[in-house]
């Protein structure tokens, strides 16, 4: 999945295209860990990222 991220960056990027994936290390349920709530966070985040400061990979 990384390499495949890096490559699509590499492809797609320059164009203004944000590539990126949330790495989610657990069962997604409320009030845990795992919150969806917290997950959606970390998209919303990337979504709304300057370019200059775009990641690539999220882990939760």
């Amino acid at each position: 999945m990384r390499a495949l991220v890096e490559l699509l960056d590499a492809q797609y990027g320059p164009s203004g295209a944000h590539v990126a994936t949330v790495i989610v290390g657990g069962v997604v349920e409320p009030r845990t860990a795992y919150d969806p709530d917290d997950i959606a966070e970390h998209y919303w985040r990337l979504h709304t990222q300057s370019r200059g400061r775009w990641e690539r990979e999220v882990l939760h």
